[in-house]
This record gives structure tokens, C-alpha cells and sequence, in this order.
């Protein structure tokens, strides 16, 4: 922990089982100057590692749902090599089903490429449509406008595909062309990380138990606090003294005689 803080807390969020202490080891890591990184399509692995001496990265494996077969087909993928959003899009994704990848995007593993999320579903589309591929390959009417794929002829401008088309036919992978001079002339739209933080932290609490937002501004108040002697809510006795906490939760109640009460969860 002194001298090796980024390898000590990356190992211990990596051994700890029970999710709820999860929160304390990042909170008392940047208490101790470690930057908690966010998921990367590229960058992240199935466990949590360090990424600099003063950075560590969340891995997969945290994340419900991700099992061993995700991290079997991760592996196999090579997803870490990637140095595009097309190089990822492109990977044949067989294990991790469209319900996963929709959550990696909503947890904001693609936004490194600042392409607006609500775009990448339709790129991923795009990217797997296998009759494009077979528009290049059929033995007759190879290459016809009147046999073009659907997906381009409803996206994009019919007589413009067939003419890189016909440009990039010869390419090792003639569909992954077509599609990428085609996007050079789509608007991928201004990424705006704000558009999405309330979802990005909605679909880390839902995902992982926990959210790096709040659990940022909750670091930097405990410090504060703390300098000024204000106690952590763990040492709560009913002191007649100040305790801050946020509210994660509300619910009204009824007892048995009907009076209504309110339930707290708090952090």
C-alpha cells in the first residue's frame, strides 16, 4: 500500500466478494491519489489492473451478467489490440449478446471514441449485416443497384454505395471498406458526456452496485469533512453533532396501526 498503492487496491477490489465494500477500498483509494478509471471497450479487462502507477482500471468481471463465457470470448477477441470503434464494431461478438453490449454502452465503454451512444447500436448493425458481405460475393448479379443490401438503401444514398462498391471490391474485406467510406459522410453526431451522466450513473449503481460519480463528490466531502472533525456516519450514536450522508433511496411506509414513516437508504 505504500509503495505499490495502484497494484494494492487494483488487487484488492479484485479479491473482495461482498460488492458493498467495494465503494470503501476506491473511496480510501483516492484518498490516497488513485484515479479510478471508468470501463473501456479497449482498455478494460476482465479484472480490474493498474494502468499507470497512479491509475487503475475496472474490469468486466464486476459488471452482472459477465460471466465466464464473456470472459472467454473477450480473450478470444482480442478486444485490448483495437485501436478503432470500427476495428471493435467489426469483431464477431457471439457470447456477449445484444442485451450486454447495450449495457457496456450505457455504462460508457465506447465513449472514448465520442461518438453519440444513441449511433452505435445502429453502427454494431451495420458492421454485422452479413448481406453485405454477400452482395460482394453472389455469383450473379453481383453488384446491382437493383439487389443492393436494405440496410444501405434505407441509410445511405443507393447510387453512391454501388459506386464505392464497385471502388473497393477488390479490398481483403470489400464490406468493412463500403462501410467505412460511407461513414465518412454521416454525422456521428457532437458527443456530450453530460446528455448521459444520469444514465451512466443509473446503469453503474444497476450493473455494479455502486457508482463512480457520487462516490467521487462523497471522497472529496468525506476529506473535507474530516479535516474539519466532522465524523463518518459509521461512528453515528445519536451524538448531538453533525453527520452528512446522501440519500440513494426513500420510500413511505404504513405501520400496522396505519401512521406513515419513512425508510432512508443512505451512503
Amino acid at each position: 500500500k505504500c509503495y505499490y498503492p495502484a497494484y494494492f487496491y487494483s488487487a484488492m477490489i479484485n479479491s473482495e466478494n461482498n460488492i458493498d465494500k467495494i465503494p470503501e477500498i476506491i473511496s480510501d483509494a483516492k484518498q490516497n491519489g488513485i484515479n479510478i478509471l471508468p470501463h473501456s471497450i479497449i482498455k478494460s479487462k476482465y479484472q480490474t489492473t493498474v494502468e499507470t502507477d497512479t491509475e487503475i482500471r475496472l474490469g468486466f468481471g464486476m459488471i452482472k451478467g459477465m460471466g465466464d463465457a464473456v470472459q472467454e470470448e473477450m480473450n478470444e477477441l482480442k478486444l485490448h489490440e483495437c485501436k478503432s470503434l470500427g476495428e471493435v464494431l467489426q469483431k464477431p461478438f457471439k457470447k456477449i449478446n445484444a442485451t450486454q453490449l447495450q449495457n457496456l454502452i450505457d455504462l460508457g465503454s465506447f465513449d472514448e471514441f465520442k461518438v453519440d451512444r444513441d449511433k452505435l447500436s445502429f453502427l454494431k448493425d451495420l458492421y454485422s449485416d452479413t448481406t453485405i458481405e454477400k452482395w460482394f460475393i453472389r455469383k450473379t448479379q453481383t453488384l446491382r443497384l437493383e439487389v443492393i443490401p436494405k440496410i444501405l438503401k434505407d441509410n445511405f444514398n443507393p447510387t453512391e454505395c454501388l459506386k464505392i462498391a464497385m471502388r473497393v471490391r477488390t479490398a481483403k474485406i470489400p464490406q468493412n471498406e463500403l462501410i467505412s467510406e460511407l461513414l465518412k459522410t454521416v454525422d456521428m453526431g457532437t458527443f456530450d458526456e453530460k446528455k448521459y451522466l444520469k444514465e451512466t450513473i443509473k446503469k453503474q449503481t444497476e450493473l455494479m452496485g455502486f457508482n463512480l460519480k457520487n462516490d467521487s463528490r462523497l471522497a472529496d466531502l468525506a476529506f473535507s469533512f474530516k479535516a474539519k472533525g466532522v465524523l463518518p456516519i459509521s461512528e453515528f450514536e445519536n451524538e448531538n453533532k453533525s453527520y452528512y450522508f446522501m440519500v440513494e433511496k426513500k420510500t413511505v411506509a404504513l405501520t400496522k396501526s396505519g401512521k406513515k414513516y419513512l425508510n432512508l437508504t443512505i451512503t
